[in-house]
This record gives C-alpha cells, sequence and structure tokens, in this order.
C-alpha cells in the first residue's frame, strides 16, 4: 500500500506493519504531507486491536538514507513553532513513536540525520549497518534539534546528548552500541534483514498486551521518582495478573505449549 512518500506494508500474518521513508531523491527528509502521512500511520497503529492483537512496528528508509531530517516550509515551521509554545503542546511524531503502544523497530541502513536520528531513537530496537552514520548538525545552521532532544536525551545521556548536538559532529552505530543505546550493528544489508527477523520472530513470543504495558511503565519511571515507581509498578503487576493474556501464558507454561497470541483475540 502507498501513500505519497510513505509505505506501508503488513506481514507475518498481519502482526508485523513495516513504514518505509520512500524520498529517496530528497534522503527521505521529512515533509510536512511526509509527516501528517507518518503521524496518522503511527496513530492508527496505536490504536488499532485489542491489547493481545497488537502487532509490531518497523520503520526503513528506501535508497542510500534512512532520513536526512526536516524538509519544512517557512509556514509549516511556523505552524510547529505555535503548537510547542501552547500550554498543551500535542506530542512530536518522535514523541508518538516513542509513546506507541506497539513495540517499533528502527532499521537504519544508511545515514540519519537531525530529525532521522529522533526516529532511530525514538523507537524501541535499533538495528543499524556497520557502514551508517547519524549526524545533528543543527547548530550549524544556526537551529537547534529541539523537537528531537526530548527522545535522545533519555537514550544517550546528558553528557553525549550535548556533546553531539554542540558539535554536529558525525558518529556511527557501533560507537553507540558499545553503551547499548543500537541494539545491533550488522555488515550487510542481508545481515540486517536477518537480524530484524530474528527480533520480530523474539517480540511475537510475547505477550503484546504485557509487552505494551512495559513501555508504559518504563516511561512512567523515566518521569517520575524510584518510591513513585514502586507504587506504580505494584498497580500495574495487580492489573497484569487478573489479565486473559496472564491466564493464557501461565496455562501455556504450565502445559509446556508455545503460546498463540493472536487466536487470544479470538476468545
Amino acid at each position: 500500500m502507498s501513500q505519497d512518500a510513505l509505505l506501508l506494508q503488513r506481514s507475518h500474518d498481519d502482526q508485523v506493519l513495516t513504514i518505509t521513508f520512500n524520498r529517496p531523491n530528497r534522503g527521505n527528509s521529512l515533509n510536512s504531507a511526509m509527516m501528517s502521512q507518518l503521524t496518522k500511520a503511527i496513530r492508527e497503529a496505536d490504536a488499532d486491536g485489542e491489547p493481545h492483537s497488537n502487532y509490531d512496528v518497523d520503520l526503513t528508509g528506501s535508497g542510500r538514507f534512512f532520513c536526512t531530517g526536516m524538509d519544512l516550509g517557512p509556514q509549516d515551521q511556523l505552524t510547529i513553532l505555535s503548537e510547542m509554545k501552547s500550554d498543551n503542546p500535542p506530542p512530536s511524531v518522535f514523541q508518538l513513536i516513542q509513546l506507541c503502544k506497539k513495540v517499533t523497530i528502527a532499521v537504519m541502513e544508511g545515514p540519519a540525520l537531525g530529525g532521522g536520528v529522533g526516529i532511530l531513537f525514538a523507537c524501541d530496537i535499533k538495528i543499524c549497518t556497520e557502514s551508517s552514520w547519524l549526524q545533528m548538525p543543527e547548530v550549524n545552521r544556526g537551529i537547534i534539534p529541539a523537537l528531537i532532544s526530548v527522545v535522545i536525551l533519555p537514550s544517550l545521556g546528558y553528557s553525549l546528548t550535548k556533546q553531539l548536538m554542540l558539535t554536529g559532529e558525525k558518529f556511527t552505530p557501533s560507537q553507540l552500541a558499545v553503551m547499548g543505546a543500537v541494539t545491533q550493528v550488522t555488515k550487510e544489508a542481508t545481515d540486517t534483514n536477518q537480524s530484524l527477523e530474528r527480533y520480530i520472530q523474539l517480540l511475537l513470543l510475547g505477550a503484546p498486551g504485557a509487552q505494551s504495558k512495559v513501555k508504559a511503565l518504563l516511561q512512567y519511571g523515566m518521569n517520575h521518582e524510584s518510591s513513585q515507581m514502586n507504587k506504580e509498578a505494584g498497580r500495574q503487576l495487580e492489573a497484569v495478573m487478573t489479565s486473559n493474556e496472564a491466564a493464557y501464558g501461565m496455562q501455556c507454561f504450565r502445559e509446556k505449549k508455545k503460546p498463540d497470541w493472536k487466536s487470544l483475540s479470538k476468545l
């Protein structure tokens, strides 16, 4: 299925949605139409189905680049600025990806700049080729990486985020893999596909509702003190233990059989 510069494809018995940035002649940069389409796709994925019929969302780019950031006109920039200055600013597309209930996987087989770096670090799992690289060059153009800072700071930490944003220097997935900020670095595209399939299969073994609650709980912990985190963890655990997913999962464990989470949505 094609929506202009964004390609959407379902696979793995409709349990995986792949979103491909498809403006290779423009480095897969995000113009206003593409941003709207991506926002719509993420919102629909987030709202689709019951908790135990969730699927994974993969984001990748066509051509040489993963995504080279924003390609917005003056009016689009003014609109974003106005929204950010409001008392209740809407979440950016980067935050929508970060907070999506589905597990998100970034597959980066080429360079990412600016907003492309934001998309990478908004995702839960990050698979990158060894030859790819990243850069946040906004300060070299007299602007700042404001929107993406919200999703990059939790992944890279204060010191490294500050260094990379202030200098605008290029950095590699291999450098980030050492600190756990990138999930896996592969040598070639074929290795990347194998790695992606491996993580998809691992994720499909898990209960989607439980995976969604793990994401929500960890996000809560990023914004609250440990005492509040403990209370929230207790509330979440109590809710999960009485769920249909938990009952089904524990039954499968006792019977030593592989859970079929998709079939649970039909019961």
